[in-house]
């Protein structure tokens, strides 16, 4: 199925017509595309279409799952199931941390509400190391599948997929598993799933540890779940299993009036529609991710994230730029640095007024290093007040 994307300037409508390629809604295997032609950031040369999250080929451990973005209904447009708990978040609502949300708790995987039975997919192929009825009802993992892979990246790190709260397991310890190969059903409803393991409701906990000489699925103690991942504890044993699965972190701004928490500065209006994120600026305006904001809800909501910047070194711009004002910039915070200044900046430059977009190798600055925590897009840093909105169709960190 195509999608257009359409922005509109001034009193004119200006259409950008984008590609998305979608698979079929029972498929697990989600890979999507804006098919676009760039020009490579490190030679200028011009480059085939590429896609804004490139296929890794692995396959979402529930069909129609969202892609990940930081908030719990995910990126709009790419699924129609969201999440309950995000990686690093709390279960106490907030209660100890003062906020919600990536960075607000210890919870090292995503839990995902999904209906008991629902088929759950294998991410990634392996051989089962853990096939079991862990802890009954009230406590443990309940119906637990964990499958031994190796990191598609780097074939020297064993990894460890974790499925829990199965009411259904198809596989035993020792055997293999391909890619997308339905692995068992979702479960862990009190009272009506067997199994269920500590569990409140039915949902699926996915999660990835990283090898640490055992297969028991890291957690953190009760005092330390809710607590903010300050040292990032979680990052060092676990990666974020959504965004390995799908390549990186996605912003679509495909929710009409949902900004996916990103902040804006020096603006007079904002919205959200026809598939972008439009931003009427009074001066140097820009927005950013990184931080504790209102989310209309009882506690803040965090818009900090963590992405390994040896994994994702690059930031995917989808935008409309009406203000043509060269350059244009994206900042960064890091786990080691997390202030903004000029020193973790790239440039990037747009070759005139309208679209853009362009995959940015992040680490042409040698600060692009350890846990990236926060993006900041700067679309024209000289643009004076009164100019037109900008128009953000799409962003990614990604692969």
């Amino acid at each position: 199925m195509m999608n257009t994307r359409t922005y509109f300037a001034c009193a004119i409508c200006l259409l950008l017509i984008v590609g998305q390629l979608s698979v079929a809604a029972d498929s697990p295997l989600k890979e999507s595309a804006h098919a676009v032609n760039t020009k490579d950031t490190r030679t200028g040369t011009a480059t085939m279409p590429v896609a804004s999250l490139d296929p890794t080929g692995m396959a979402k451990p529930i069909a129609n799952l969202r892609d990940y973005n930081g908030t719990y209904f995910g990126a709009s447009g790419t699924g129609t199931i969201g999440y309950t708990t995000l990686y690093r978040d709390n279960e106490d609502g907030g209660a100890v941390s003062g906020c919600n949300g990536e960075g607000c708790g210890r919870h090292p995987a995503v839990d995902i509400p999904v209906t008991s039975g629902t088929p759950v997919y294998a991410s990634l192929g392996g051989t089962v190391v853990r096939s079991e009825c862990n802890g009954g009802a009230g406590t443990g993992w309940g119906g637990l599948i964990v499958i031994q892979s190796a990191n598609p990246w780097n074939s020297a790190e064993i990894l460890y997929f974790t499925y829990a709260h199965l009411r259904a397991r198809y596989y035993n310890t020792g055997q293999s598993v391909s890619t997308g190969t339905q692995i068992g059903e979702s479960g862990g409803k009190p009272g009506v799933d067997t199994c269920t393991g500590n569990s409140n409701g039915a949902h699926l906990h996915f999660q990835i540890d990283k090898n640490d000489g055992n297969t028991d699925p890291y957690f953190p103690s009760s005092t330390a779940l809710n607590q903010r991942d300050t040292d990032f504890q979680v990052t060092a044993k676990t990666y974020n299993p959504v965004v390995f699965v799908t390549g990186g972190y996605r912003w679509s701004f495909n929710k009409s009036g949902d900004r996916e928490l990103w902040e804006l500065f020096n603006i007079q209006h904002w919205g959200v529609s026809n598939d972008a994120l439009w931003v009427d600026g009074v001066g140097d305006t820009y927005i950013r991710r990184g931080g504790d904001v209102n989310c209309g809800q009882t506690k803040p909501c965090s818009s900090s994230f963590a992405a390994e910047a040896s994994m994702y070194p690059k930031v995917y711009l989808d935008l409309y730029n009406v203000c043509f004002s060269n350059p244009g910039k994206i900042y960064f915070t890091t786990s080691s640095s997390p202030n903004w200044d000029e020193t973790k900046s790239v440039a990037y430059f747009p070759t005139g007024q309208g679209p853009y977009q362009q995959h940015i190798f992040m680490t042409q600055n040698s600060e692009w290093k350890n846990i990236i925590t926060g993006l900041r897009i700067d679309p024209g840093v000289n643009c004076s007040s009164g100019d037109d909105p900008t128009y953000y169709g799409e962003i990614t960190i990604e692969r």
